[in-house]
C-alpha cells in the first residue's frame, strides 16, 4: 500500500511503528529548487521506528519522497489540527513543542 505520493500535499506527520517500509526519493533534492520529475530516484527500506513528514504540521509542504509499505506494520499519523487539540488540552505539551521549535 501507498502511504504517501511525491507531488502530493502533505497533511500528516507519520510514525511508522513497526514493518518494513519502503522510501522513494529524488537522488538530488537541494533547498528552494523544485526537483523534476526526470530525477533519478533512490530508495532506502525503513524496518526501524521513524518519523516522517513532521514539518508539515507547522508549514505547507509537498511531499518530494513517496512511501510505500512492504508488510504489515503499525503507522500512526497527526495532523496540524490534532496538535493543536493536544496542546490546548495539555498544556504540557506546549513546552515540549516550543523546544523543538528551537532545536530547529
Amino acid at each position: 500500500d501507498t502511504i504517501f505520493h511525491r507531488g502530493r500535499v502533505a497533511k500528516f506527520m507519520y510514525v511508522l511503528q513497526a514493518g518494513d517500509y519502503r522510501l522513494n526519493f529524488p537522488s538530488l533534492i537541494r533547498r528552494g529548487c523544485p526537483t523534476p520529475s526526470n530525477h533519478r530516484m533512490q530508495e532506502i527500506v525503513i524496518s526501524e521506528p521513524e518519523w516522517l513528514s513532521e514539518i508539515c504540521l507547522y508549514t505547507k509542504l509537498v511531499h518530494q519522497s513517496s512511501l510505500q509499505s512492504n508488510s504489515f506494520g503499525d503507522a500512526f499519523t497527526l495532523s496540524c489540527e490534532g496538535l493543536l487539540h493536544y496542546v490546548n488540552t495539555s498544556p504540557r505539551c506546549v513546552n515540549s513543542v516550543y523546544r523543538y521549535a528551537q532545536a530547529f
